[in-house]
């Protein structure tokens, strides 16, 4: 390339040289004087540098696109290195936790029938569904705040919603509210970081964006294969999502029970209970023994069982601080485990001198599931009338009179 680029700057050169030498000898005039205008040693010398030129302009063409390609090259290592320097500090975006409890909360809200109002109960920090049922006669009796236990819903058929129905036609107002899972199923850990696309929102589009993007997803996937191959994990390479402390159950619960209860107040439902069922028990009975001094609840548990949350108290420590309200034990005999429990509860209580305990068995029917249930709200409704509705009549003045009178009249009295 050197010697052709020689003869190229030479060749003028020596083309001036040669017509000075040829001025200087006289014109021919012959026939061939055509022919020796241009010597054959200056022919050739003018082809050679033309053909020395012509051979040049590829070389030149190449060079350039070589240079061209390196520079493309280079660039585009630029751009690598950019993204994958972008790709361990990729824009976080907010995640969007899925909450299957209000999934099927609102779901539930949907099948209700235009009878049951739906009430969401809303506290400092949570909101919980609660299917309400007035009275059905004039008189309410009062307002029933009914706990399912764990995996069941405000309006499960067993047991729950023969209770609210029933006591509702029976005079009282019902309210069953939906308890959070002591132990939600964790948020699945997030193994990849959303990122926001470049160029997203600025209002420019260019050509390039398709390739900018596989360039990125490429640069990621290689960060992701070296950290594996290093024995680093995605957790490690990305910051990992602070989570907040655990509350206490108990005060979640706490917040929505006294929700309930303003609920009933606010309709003039002054005589409360609450219905725990199974683990509901527990944790009703838990709530009714820090609330008592303040609030005139009283509890009704129908086959207690204690939670499997490590954390929840124990029922037989709960029992020796329910000493200033009523509390209606129900258990069903056809269990010897429930038995046991039952004689366990009776003695603490008697060991406590609970005034206002009272432990009823509940003969159970297995012949008809669904006519046990009517059975058992009618049953339930027959001990609120005895140990609530008349015990507290018997608690006034006129009651004291009525009752002395009977007393009276008796034989003997």
């Amino acid at each position: 390339m050197a010697v052709a680029t020689l003869e190229i700057i030479m060749a003028p050169i020596v083309l001036s040289e040669h017509l000075n030498t040829t001025r200087k000898q006289p014109v021919q005039t012959t026939e061939n004087s055509l022919t020796h205008r241009w010597p054959t040693g200056l022919r050739q010398l003018i082809c050679g540098s033309l053909l020395s030129y012509c051979a040049f302009i590829p070389f030149t063409a190449q060079a350039e696109e070589n240079n061209g390609a390196a520079g493309m090259t280079e660039m585009s290592d630029t751009q690598q290195g950019d993204s994958m320097s972008e790709a361990g500090e990729t824009k976080r975006v907010p995640r969007s936790i899925p909450n299957p409890a209000a999934q099927r909360a609102a779901a539930l809200a949907q099948e209700q029938s235009p009878e049951t109002e739906i009430i969401w109960l809303k506290t400092d920090k949570e909101t919980q569904l609660s299917l309400f049922m007035p009275s059905g006669i004039t008189e309410s009796y009062g307002g029933i705040i009914l706990f399912h236990g764990s995996m069941a819903t405000p309006d499960w058929p067993d047991i729950i919603r023969p209770l609210r129905l029933t006591l509702s036609d029976q005079g009282w107002a019902t309210l069953s509210v939906a308890l959070p899972d002591p132990n939600p199923a964790p948020v699945p850990e997030r193994m990849m970081q959303a990122s926001v696309p470049s160029g997203s929102g600025d209002g420019t589009e260019t050509g390039s964006a398709d390739d900018t993007g596989l360039a990125e997803a490429a640069a990621t996937e290689a960060a992701m294969t070296e950290s594996a191959m290093s024995g680093d994990t995605m957790t490690n390479s990305m910051a990992k999502e602070e989570s907040p402390p655990k509350e206490p159950y108990i005060d979640q619960l706490t917040r929505i029970a006294i929700a309930a209860s303003t609920q009933l107040t606010d309709r003039e439902q002054n005589r409360q209970i609450i219905i725990g069922i199974g683990t509901g028990a527990v944790w009703a009975a838990a709530y009714i023994a820090q609330a008592q001094d303040e609030q005139n609840i009283r509890l009704l548990m129908i086959d207690p069982r204690q939670p499997d949350d490590p954390s929840a108290p124990q029922l037989s420590e709960l029992i020796p601080l329910l000493d200033s309200e009523t509390v209606l034990d129900l258990y069903f005999e056809n269990s010897e485990f429930s038995k046991a429990q039952a004689r366990h509860r009776l003695r603490l209580s008697m060991r406590s001198k609970l005034p206002d305990y009272r432990q009823i068995k509940i003969n159970q029917r297995p012949d008809d599931s669904k006519r046990e249930q009517q059975w058992l709200a009618k049953k339930v409704r027959g001990i609120l009338k005895t140990n609530i509705i008349d015990a507290d009549f018997a608690r006034t003045t006129k009651g004291r009179l009525e009752t002395e009178k009977a007393m009276q009249l008796m034989p003997g009295g």
